[in-house]
């Protein structure tokens, strides 16, 4: 390595100064004694990124401002000095119990009854710059190589960055892996703070209380590697899980229509009812098409497409009444005009027309619906009823609560339109069609719906995990410090969050896997705009930073010490997250 830079690791590069670097560099520091000698060259060895150089001179003149005199050596942890009565913050030397090496580390000796040890610390050198070698604690390399481990700086053994300039760049000590711990404490504070300033001038911390590290290994690496792996993937609906069982019942939902018309269906792949039969339309038939959402086409019966960008999925059952569903998976939607879900039917001669709505739940789901009935006044043709529905649930699918959907209806010369519009957000909902037809010479009765739609919404409510699980475990945290900042820290048109925790292994919309969400708990698959760190998935080139999208959607505006839209603070993007055990 020349010109002080520091290159992403490879497997065969762990990163680790030798007597032989420390000769070399040791013409500009022999004003320290060895062991601060080494700190300095780790400092300057570790931790410059490859294309934002930090000198020689800034580091030094950032290690002058704290001690770098030889620590006592004593103890296991942090923990372990304070029970042996040094009260004192300030760098120490421990030996870790499955260690045979000593480790310099910073000790937070006041926060809670001290003994906090710190082992790593993540900050974002540059959000305009993706996929760099400064990025420590994100992983971007291509697929084959997620098979590799040692590239997981989560879950390998690889060590850089130096505990006295560890707001300088990032940085991870031996004692991530080596150390036997119970709970973490997280420290925000502004980047380039002197370590042994952090705990003055830290604007936001809190720490765990439930010992939970004793359940996995007693530290971060073995909670990564061996329980929670950060393992990309793309959350979706199973769809076919859920209209499998809406076929299979079908019958129940018939019976429920007095003398119930089954009409005909196209033979092979269509995306048209052509006349349903008994002239219920004209050769144009009927059509359900589906416009935006990353995947605009008309819906083939006993078809199913699946739309990656926005993880979303149609599929459909030619049963008896016909189901049409919309999954809308992981992807925060902003409703706009171009996106709808239109059924187009196309009659003979202009029909009586009613309608009926209504609001119905099963237990945490809720539909809300609209049919709309049709009957031209021949009694040889079947009278009928599309209806379209819009389920959520909350409660165990994490759907936001504004989460919505209306309906509205555009007559033409010889067809109709039918729309549902989405209301707030889309993520984590269904859409559905299913159309009703009877041979009796009045309407479908409104009561005789509303009985088939409870039916179908109690089909649904029946059928477990079937919404896309993006959430990882999450450990409640106490607020030593900004109790009142925490909330400006959220973007606040993310979805399903809530402060008051520390989460791991959480997944953003497009199945990148994020380490740890400082704070709060993310419930809608959108962990790139709360949380830091992790794995991205190939096949979105742009995750590649620690602190993901934290500078927001494209046209989002980033405001001092506010989080807005679904961008951070400037305070927030610029500052070091510095992490703890005890």
């Amino acid at each position: 390595m020349t010109n002080n830079t520091y290159e992403r690791p490879l497997p065969s590069q762990p990163i680790q100064a030798t007597k032989h670097n420390i000769k070399k560099k040791s013409k500009t520091i022999t004003k320290y004694v060895l062991y601060g000698f080494i700190i300095s060259l780790l400092c300057v060895f570790i931790g410059i990124s490859s294309y934002e150089v930090v000198s020689l001179k800034t580091i030094n003149a950032a290690i002058e401002q704290q001690s770098v005199s030889c620590p006592p050596t004593s103890g296991e942890s942090c923990k372990q000095l304070k029970a042996d009565g040094i009260t004192k913050s300030g760098y120490y030397v421990i030996r870790p119990p499955n260690s045979t090496e000593t480790v310099e580390v910073y000790c937070d000796m006041k926060t809670d009854g001290g003994g906090w040890t710190l082992v790593a610390s993540v900050m974002e050198n540059s959000l305009e710059k993706t996929c760099s070698g400064g990025d420590a604690w994100f992983n971007y390399e291509s697929e084959p190589d997620l098979t590799h481990r040692e590239f997981l700086n989560w879950e390998n053994t690889y060590t850089f960055g130096s505990t006295h300039a560890a707001t300088y760049k990032d940085y991870k000590s031996s004692a991530y892996y080596s150390m036997q711990a119970e709970d973490v404490m997280i420290r925000h504070v502004p980047n380039s703070t002197p370590t042994n300033t952090s705990e003055a001038t830290a604007f936001l911390q809190y720490y765990t209380n439930d010992h939970f590290l004793k359940m996995y290994g007693g530290n971060l690496y073995n909670f990564f590697r061996h329980h929670y792996p950060l393992k990309p993937k793309v959350p979706e609906f199973d769809s076919e899980k859920l209209l499998n069982a809406l076929a299979n019942r079908s019958s129940e939902v018939e019976a429920l229509i007095p003398n119930f018309y089954r009409y005909e269906y196209p033979s092979g792949v269509a995306s048209r009812l052509a006349t349903g039969g008994m002239n219920m339309f004209t050769s144009y038939g009927m059509e359900l098409h589906i416009s935006g959402f990353s995947c605009s086409s008309s819906v083939t019966f006993n078809g199913k497409k699946s739309c990656l960008p926005t993880n979303s999925m149609t599929s459909t059952r030619t049963s008896y009444p016909f189901f049409g569903m919309l999954f809308i998976g992981n992807f925060p939607l902003k409703p706009t005009v171009g996106e709808y879900i239109r059924v187009r039917s196309y009659r003979l001669n202009a029909d009586n027309t009613t309608s009926y709505s209504k609001t119905i739940s099963d237990g945490s789901f809720e539909m809300k619906y609209e049919a709309l009935c049709r009957d031209n006044g021949d009694d040889a043709v079947p009278n009928y009823c599309d209806v379209m529905y819009f389920i959520k649930n909350e409660e165990d699918w994490n759907t936001p609560k504004d989460t919505s959907a209306h309906f509205t209806v555009s007559n033409y010369n010889g067809y109709y339109d039918f729309y549902v519009r989405p209301i707030g957000i889309w993520t984590k909902s269904i859409v559905g069609y299913t159309m009703f037809a009877s041979t009796d010479p009045e309407y479908i009765q409104e009561t005789d719906i509303d009985k088939a739609m409870k039916k179908i919404l109690s089909i649904v409510a029946g059928v477990d995990n079937i919404a896309p699980k993006c959430d990882g475990p999450s450990v409640p945290i106490s607020i030593s410090k900004g109790k009142d900042i925490l909330i400006s820290t959220i973007p606040p048109l993310v979805p399903g969050v809530t402060t008051g925790y520390l989460q791991f292994r959480t997944y953003g919309w497009t199945g990148t896997a994020y380490a740890l969400c400082p704070g709060a708990k993310v419930d809608t698959c959108l962990g790139e705009y709360i949380c830091i760190g992790g794995v991205r998935n190939t096949s979105y080139l742009d995750d590649c930073n620690d602190f993901a999208n934290w500078n927001g959607k494209r046209d989002d505006v980033i405001l001092a010490t506010r989080a807005n839209q679904f961008a951070h603070s400037t305070r927030d993007i610029h500052s070091t997250i510095m992490i703890f055990y005890r």
